[in-house]
C-alpha cells in the first residue's frame, strides 16, 4: 500500500490532520474558492514548498546541495520576476487557522 498517497487522500474530506495531505488541502480548498467566486481553477503552487523542503533538509544533512542548472536558473528568473493576477498562485486562499486542525 501507498501510505503516502493513502493519508493524502484520506486527509481531503476529513476533520484529521495528516502532513501528507497539506498539499492536497491547500489545492482542495484553492479550488473550492476559485468555483464560490466564479474563477478559473488555480494551478497547484507547490514551487515554495518543495524549496522550503529541501532548505531543511539541507540543514539537516539529510540531503546535499548539488549544482542544479535548470532549478537555480529558475531561482533567478523568479527572484526578478513579478506575480500577475493570471499566473500568481491565490495565498489567501492557501491559508489555514488553528481551527482547520481540531485536538484530538
Amino acid at each position: 500500500m501507498d501510505r503516502t498517497l493513502f493519508y493524502a487522500l484520506h486527509r481531503a474530506n476529513t476533520t484529521k490532520g495528516f502532513i501528507e495531505g497539506a498539499g492536497v488541502v491547500a489545492v482542495a480548498r484553492a479550488e473550492a474558492e476559485a468555483m464560490r467566486f466564479g474563477l478559473p481553477c488555480p494551478e497547484p503552487c507547490v514551487d515554495e514548498a518543495v524549496e522550503g523542503l529541501r532548505r531543511d533538509m539541507l540543514s539537516l544533512g539529510l540531503i546535499w546541495d548539488e549544482p542544479q542548472p535548470d532549478r537555480d536558473r529558475k531561482r533567478r528568473i523568479l527572484t526578478n520576476w513579478s506575480p500577475s493576477p493570471t499566473t500568481s498562485c491565490p495565498a489567501h486562499l492557501l491559508q489555514t487557522t488553528n481551527s482547520d486542525y481540531p485536538e484530538n
